[in-house]
């Protein structure tokens, strides 16, 4: 299962340059093809606590600090940076999938912080 944080609550919506203000976020799961937009009314963390109650394992994200980042790997999640350009959670998914997306970790965290 795939998350993303999205510009609006709409499943066709472009992945936010925000993560942890986002307002919306995306799941998507590849195995039936369904997808969902969930609010995000936690504080902190807890966005990533209900992702995970989700089932999601992936997160796609343009931006994220390394706070959020070293909280999602300990649940077992990874995240990968889906590129610069406007990009749907589907879009982004089907990328991953080819093999084409970079993962953040904390050694290339800056990279991605600063965007």
């Amino acid at each position: 299962m795939f998350a993303a944080p999205l510009k609006s609550n709409n499943n066709d919506a472009a992945i936010t340059t925000v993560f942890g203000k986002a307002k919306w976020f995306g799941i998507y799961n590849p195995a039936d093809n369904s997808m969902k937009v969930v609010p995000h009314t936690e504080q902190g963390a807890a966005i990533l606590a209900k992702l995970k109650e989700e089932g999601v394992t992936t997160i796609l994200t343009k931006h994220l600090g390394g706070h959020p980042l070293q909280i999602a790997q300990d649940m077992g999640m990874k995240l990968f940076y889906p590129g610069d350009e406007r990009m749907t959670l589907i879009e982004a998914v089907a990328n991953f999938q080819s093999g084409s997306l970079e993962e953040i970790t904390m050694h290339n965290i800056d990279k991605f912080h600063n965007h």
